[in-house]
């Protein structure tokens, strides 16, 4: 090595060409690497989502659920099959194999599903196939608008497809326009039962005579050629459908129009979205894979400026999210403070190394460093995203460390050449690059065996961190290759020798070595305050003990001394300052520092309405009820936005101020208006809440039960029945409350019900009737949607829907009492239908064809004792083969667990890699331990800024921990490796000097980070950004860090090595 250093000194046209290189490269790569707030990602999992109106559960998961599954699983390469049925709706998430081809799976499966009509019911809606999108990057849409209008249906139908979506599609670098919220036009026939009862007429036979389309019934024979047969069926107009021949009556010829009304309509919205006091349509705008988000939303801004204009008056374009403009505000704000901490940087190196020319060519180092980085991300096919941003920030202290590090090594080494009276030549420069070169290499390849774990990710996981760890990776190696190559040459072509580090340099090193010599007498102190930084965590110990009956003379003798001490009185009283004195960073990060919240309810500058309502409520009760609160909050003085939200069963608003209003009683006295509407309504469930201490009228408690378990097989009855069984075999017990063989897989306001419907065969038989006979009468009063298909009109499909009049004025009482003719009699239901009321799931969850089924129950008594209850209660309970029941400590929210234990095993291997790799290139187990006790020193400082700074320690700061470890393992590498070079007789002399050849590249280093960092922490413009967070994280971690590494490693090192030399 030292060799091709010395012939790579020795070149410097070479050294200038490669440079200018490397430039042109860099710049290069930054004008075409894609720039996007998230990777092009491309998850391996689909969705298939079908409707099934007006249904249970169990008979979504019969008709709909199941059909979909088996014909799926035509499909190769698929990994697992997941199904949800839910009242009225089913979804099936299909899971492929990595190496997949998404595009081509998702062309089989529209394939497949083309032909729903054949083996759907009519109700179905047809499935839909969605690519799976995680919920992180769904907040990260590129461009949302809503339209918001007054305007009629007809009309928004043309300004959508003419005014926008054809002129935004037609944008370089747009993919699609996908619109949502405007109702479809459908042919809507409404039958008369009467007539039709009347005329004996069936809804088979409406059905069959509005089928349109292309139908090939057979084959034609001409010649020696066989053709298949096309017969076209269209119609015109409504009026050829209601002339439509149905049946003829002696002689007379029945038409449709005389037993159905005809008429054109709209398809009801499952959900709409209200924007101050107008409807809204949403319009979700796609950017085409490896486009750069900048200038397609620039060129989208443009469109939508001169689409507004045109439009008519009353109806606007609102943006909802505009992801391109939010990351050109993210980056600008970062260039500015990336900027600010590069001056920070050369000016502390400036007054440091008292010159300009060592901190131009580190930071030169360090500009050159990320033009190749940013080479290499086009190489490997990389955008520049949020995730490889993080990479780059992570990189960057590496870095600054390495250029710090070998500059340092040639100044130490041109130091020592002057006081012998020698001149630095290529020799020494080289000789001076080579010592530093194994703890350099050391800590990078330490780096790399972390990230090598990541390549073992699976699904989310590995499409998210997987660029990241590519992307640091290249960084860290193209690092140490420019350092390595750049800082030498610059120094020896430039002449950069600033000025000696003279007796102030000696003076500081000195400093160091005595206080290390010091502190080695004093271990013990040292230890006991280290100890002490990092917290006992006495606040978790109980108040008191109670002795137990059975408990064994040495544990009651325990707890009598525990209740004597720590549960005394006096302890009591002065246990608050203990605990926090005691407590150290432990206390104050879990008790006063604020770790952020799953759930926001309700800014300080908004109010919230909610309203749910009982399971089957009629169509439209959620919007007539939340009208009146919009319009009530729209007439308030002093509101700036009102969103509404209206589905099935419930409907939610939001209320947004104006800055002036803050400041008064208005979103006071508007919470007190609209709790007064609130009170007023009854048989719903309403809540208001969000400013000050806000109102509820009735939400859904948050009490969870004592046990889950969970329950899996193949058969869905069979299933219900072990879970029935089980609970008659747990209720034998008096302390069991609250068994529950439905329980909620998810969030849900009430319980569901369904009626089951029993037919008295033999009494059906006496009255001449057939179980087929009677399911179509029961379908007409009971449906709404009584036939789901498409019809074509003058050449445009359109679908079309068959429903039955005043289907939703029977109840079970009218329905049963209702007469109908069969032959000469009449014949009401209850002759021969039995109706009871009975519970549902509120889902039924599938995975890979095995059903599972949740059961929940209290036991009244300590957790240990119903714990065993438990356990007993397992073993002696007998599970049929191919069942089985297993305990779960809370609800399953979709593969979560499964994540967390993919990342603890990547993390677990992580460090395992790094103990090995350091391991084989220390020859040591025992230095590897040393170092790894550094990391948690970093956390201490990290606490403590928080602490001070009142900064929620959220997502961003998580990552700050992560880079500041992997500071610490560097800096301790590097130390370490110092300590093993013996560079002095005595293992007590050598710990010493290796302090004090180190203190000041450390010192250099963690103060160039920290400089770095300073812009980003204490110049932002909002606390919460990812930058704020992370730098906070960085400082104290950086501060802590190096306290411990220059004061208390050695120690460490000293008093376990101690005895080897002996």
């Amino acid at each position: 090595m030292r060799a091709l250093l010395i012939a790579w000194l020795r070149r410097p046209v070479t050294f200038t060409v490669l440079n200018i290189l490397v430039i042109v490269l860099g710049l290069a790569a930054l004008w075409r690497l894609p720039v996007e707030l998230t990777p092009g990602l491309d998850f391996p999992r689909v969705n298939i989502v079908a409707a099934y109106p007006q249904s249970a559960p169990e008979e979504v998961e019969a008709l709909i659920t199941a059909p979909i599954e088996g014909r799926v699983q035509r499909v190769r390469g698929i990994r697992d099959i997941r199904s949800v049925s839910s009242p009225g709706r089913a979804r099936v998430t299909v899971s492929f194999n990595r190496d997949t081809d998404m595009n081509f799976a998702i062309f089989q499966l529209n394939e497949i599903m083309a032909d729903y009509r054949e083996w759907l019911p009519a109700q179905a809606s047809r499935p839909q196939i969605f690519k799976y999108i995680p919920e992180e990057v769904k907040k990260n849409a590129f461009i949302t608008y809503r339209l918001l209008t007054d305007l009629p249906e007809k009309e928004r139908h043309r300004i959508i497809r003419d005014d926008i979506k054809k002129k935004l599609v037609g944008i370089k670098g747009v993919s699609a326009v996908e619109i949502s919220g405007v109702r479809r036009p459908l042919v809507e026939v409404l039958l008369k039962r009467k007539k039709m009862e009347n005329l004996g007429v069936s809804i088979a036979d409406v059905r069959t005579v509005l089928r349109s389309g292309d139908r090939y019934p057979g084959r034609m024979r001409q010649g020696d050629v066989n053709y298949p047969l096309l017969v076209r069926v269209r119609h015109t107009d409504m009026d050829s459908l209601r002339r439509l021949p149905l049946a003829r009556r002696g002689a007379r010829l029945l038409r449709l129009g005389e037993v159905a009304e005809i008429r054109r309509a709209y398809e009801r919205l499952p959900f709409k979205k209200r924007i101050n006091g107008k409807e809204s349509i949403l319009i979700d705008i796609r950017r085409e894979p490896g486009s750069n988000t900048l200038e397609v939303g620039q060129r989208v801004r443009e469109r939508i400026k001169r689409i507004s204009a045109l439009l008519p008056p009353g109806t606007s374009l609102l943006l909802v999210d505009d992801a391109a403009a939010e990351m050109q505000t993210t980056l600008d704000d970062l260039f500015l403070r990336s900027g600010l901490a590069l001056l920070s940087i050369v000016l502390m190196l400036a007054l440091t190394m008292r010159g300009w020319k060592a901190p131009i060519i580190i930071v030169s180092s360090i500009l050159l460093s990320v033009l190749l980085v940013l080479t290499g991300l086009q190489v490997v096919r990389l955008s520049l995203n949020v995730l490889t941003i993080a990479a780059l920030a992570m990189g960057f202290g590496f870095m600054v460390d390495n250029a710090i590090l070998v500059y340092d090594a040639i100044q130490t080494r041109r130091e020592l050449q002057q006081a012998d009276g020698k001149i630095l030549d290529t020799g020494e420069i080289a000789g001076a690059v080579t010592f530093v070169l194994p703890p350099i290499v050391a800590s990078t390849l330490t780096t790399l065996a972390a990230l090598a774990p990541f390549v073992l990710l699976s699904g989310e996981l590995r499409i998210y961190y997987l660029p990241f760890a590519v992307a640091l990776s290249v960084s860290l190696v193209i690092s140490v290759l420019v350092t390595l190559l750049f800082v030498p040459a610059a120094w020896q072509h430039f002449k950069a020798g600033d000025k000696p580090a003279g007796q102030h340099g000696h003076d500081l090193r000195d400093l160091f070595s005595r206080m290390t010599g010091a502190l080695l007498n004093r271990r013990k102190q040292v230890f006991i305050l280290v100890m002490l930084s990092f917290g006992l965590p006495l606040w978790l110990l109980p108040g008191s003990l109670t002795p137990e009956e059975d408990d064994a003379v040495s544990l009651r003798w325990f707890k009598s001394a525990y209740n004597f001490t720590l549960g005394s009185d006096l302890y009591t009283e002065v246990r608050p300052y203990s605990d926090a004195i005691l407590g150290g960073a432990l206390y104050l990060f879990f008790n006063k520092v604020d770790r952020g919240r799953f759930w926001n309810w309700g800014a300080p500058t908004r109010l919230y309405v909610s309203l749910r309502l009982p399971q089957g409520s009629a169509d439209g009760l959620s919007e007539h009820n939340i009208l009146p609160f919009e319009q009530m909050a729209l007439n308030f003085e002093g509101v700036k936005r009102v969103e509404t939200s209206i589905w099935d069963n419930g409907a939610s608003m939001w209320i947004d101020f104006e800055k002036n209003s803050l400041r008064g009683a208005v979103p006071f006295l508007l919470r007190e208006r609209l709790i007064g509407r609130a009170v007023h309504l009854s048989g719903l469930i309403v809540s208001v809440y969000g400013f000050g201490d806000g109102y509820s009228g009735g939400m859904m408690g948050s009490d969870n039960p004592t046990f889950v378990l969970e329950f899996k097989g193949y058969a869905y009855k069979e299933l219900e029945k072990l879970a029935l069984r089980f609970k008659k075999h747990i209720e034998s017990n008096r302390r069991v409350r609250n068994v529950d063989v439905n329980a909620r897989f998810g969030y849900s306001i009430d319980d569901l019900y369904y009626y089951r419907g029993r037919l008295r065969r033999d009494l059906l038989a006496e009255s001449g009737l057939t179980v087929r006979s009677v399911l179509p009468l029961l379908n007409l009063y009971t449906s709404e949607a009584l036939g789901s298909d498409y019809i074509t009109l003058n050449h445009r499909e359109y679908p079309l829907r068959i429903k039955a009049d005043s289907w939703q004025n029977f109840d079970t009482e009218a329905l049963m009492n209702r007469p109908f003719r069969h032959g000469d009699n009449l014949i009401r239901f209850s002759h021969f239908l039995e109706l009871v009321k009975m519970p549902a799931a509120n889902e039924i969850n599938r995975v890979n064809q095995q059903y599972i089924r949740r059961v929940s129950f209290d036991f009244l008594g300590p957790y240990r004792f119903a714990y065993k209850f438990l356990k007993k209660a397992l073993e002696d309970f007998p599970v049929p083969p191919g069942y089985k029941i297993s305990e779960r400590r809370g609800y399953w929210f979709g593969g979560d667990d499964e994540k967390k234990q993919n990342i603890y095993w990547v993390v677990l291997l992580g460090v395992l890699l790094v103990f090995m790799v350091t391991a084989s290139l220390f020859e040591s187990y025992l230095d590897p331990l040393l170092i790894f006790f550094t990391i948690p020193s970093g956390l201490v400082g990290i606490v403590w800024i928080f602490y001070l700074t009142d900064t929620v320690f959220d997502a961003s700061a998580y990552i700050g921990v992560v880079f500041i470890s992997g500071i610490v393992v560097n800096n301790s590498i590097l130390l370490v490796s110092r300590f093993r070079q013996r560079l002095a007789s005595t293992l007590r002399e050598s710990v010493v000097e290796g302090v004090r050849q180190h203190a000041r590249p450390l010192l250099l280093t963690s103060l160039t980070t920290i400089m770095g960092f300073a812009p980003l922490a204490f110049f932002s413009t909002d606390a919460g950004d990812i930058w704020h967070a992370l730098a906070l994280a960085g400082i104290g971690g950086m501060v802590s860090s190096l306290l411990y590494i220059l004061f208390v490693l050695p120690l460490l090192y000293w008093s376990l090595h101690k005895r080897q030399e002996r």
